[in-house]
């Protein structure tokens, strides 16, 4: 029988097990996770943060399953969510195609707009914006409000 050894390098990013105990557990479904591997998704990070953007409400949950695993270094804060009721999310994120994000009150935090991207805000009442936040000159940030 083969090992990873024989094999050589693996590309282990997606830590299955870590994935079917949020799926076990009934906090996302298989078809939660599956929607946010998309194509700039390719790293374990990047996904753990696009699941904190789509479903900041079991943010914490996945917090705590990702944090007894600690021998895989994930470098992902959960969105901070204090008084504010943030119902939009660029958390954790490197914005390389143009994005729009809707929303009432918009979470910004340790992301970066790149490539000559757009990241264009639609806010209604509210935007954060918690570093490292950094936007390349080739690209651009766009905020429009509908107060």
């Amino acid at each position: 029988m083969l090992s990873i050894e024989d094999i050589g390098i693996v590309d282990e990013w997606i830590y299955p097990h870590i994935f079917c105990t949020i799926v076990c557990d009934e906090i996302l479904t298989k078809k939660q996770i599956y929607d946010c591997l998309t194509s700039e998704v390719d790293t374990y990070n990047e996904l753990v943060s696009k699941l904190y953007t789509l479903y900041p409400n079991q943010a914490a949950v996945i917090e705590q399953i990702l944090s007894d695993y600690p021998s895989i270094n994930h470098n992902v804060s959960p969105p901070n969510l204090d008084n504010i009721t943030y119902d939009s999310f660029c958390v954790n994120r490197n914005v390389i195609k143009s994005t729009i994000i809707n929303g009432e009150n918009i979470l910004i935090q340790n992301s970066t707009v790149s490539n000559g991207a757009a990241l264009i805000l639609n806010i209604g009442n509210s935007i954060t914006v918690n570093t490292p936040f950094y936007v390349a000159t080739d690209s651009v940030l766009s905020i429009t409000s509908s107060i």
